[in-house]
């Protein structure tokens, strides 16, 4: 069996004046034995926690991992942006991805899970964003401040996704109606979107951009979000 110490800190950053808003570091033992350990060294490890942002604005967001043992430090960083949900302007969530398995029901890869599921489940998942050639996405985010009443106007708010590669335009959806029923809370409207990664999708790197349309007033109102993702054979 192995064993290690990882502190974790976590921050996040004001991006204009690069000032840390907030900061929580956690420290931890990892014990992993035969295949797990295996796996964590071919596929790391991920770990998930909740920081509170307590303003608005774009912020850089930070987590550095120590290992104890070793001394080795590893970080990662992203850019993040909270609305003021306050001025009721249309918004949106950060986009969840990660990749369903078709090729089998989902209590059949609950008993027997393959090889390649385990791996999806770390890799496919939405830390690390690696997602097959020909894979089933599934997309979710919220939507906040839609200008709908009732579900009966759920015809005036659609979203579009697009799909770019070295910052060019590859692919463009059609705009597709939001089905707002179900939905508890019509200012934070939740959904979610099955898309199918074409087998003409060579290895490499991805930016996936979902559009929302409020058409309810006299002037559209739009708000986008963006997740990055890589296509592997």
């Amino acid at each position: 069996m192995a064993r290690g110490r990882c502190p974790i800190s976590r921050a996040s950053y004001s991006a204009k004046t690069v000032k840390t808003l907030t900061e929580q570091t956690e420290k931890g033992i990892i014990r992993l034995r035969g295949a797990a350990y295996d796996r964590a060294i071919r596929e790391g490890i991920v770990r998930g926690f909740d920081l509170p942002v307590k303003q608005y604005g774009a912020f850089q967001f930070r987590v550095a991992v120590r290992d104890s043992n070793s001394a080795h430090i590893g970080s990662a960083g992203q850019f993040i942006e909270v609305p003021d949900l306050r001025k009721g302007m249309l918004a949106m969530s950060g986009i969840v991805a990660r990749v369903i398995t078709t090729t089998n029901s989902a209590a059949k890869s609950a008993r027997e899970p393959s090889a390649n599921d385990e791996r999806d489940s770390i890799t496919g998942g939405p830390a690390v964003r690696q997602f097959r050639q020909g894979a089933t996405l599934v997309l979710a985010f919220a939507i906040y401040n839609a200008n709908v009443a009732d579900s009966s106007r759920s015809m005036r708010l659609t979203r579009q996704t697009r799909v770019f590669r070295d910052g060019k335009l590859i692919l463009t959806g059609d705009p597709v109606q939001i089905d707002l029923q179900g939905q508890a809370d019509l200012k934070r409207i939740n959904n979610a979107v099955l898309f199918q990664l074409g087998t003409e999708l060579s290895p490499g790197e991805y930016v996936l951009q979902i559009m929302v349309t409020d058409s309810s007033g006299s002037k559209p109102r739009t708000a986008s979000q963006w997740v990055d993702f890589d296509v592997i054979k």
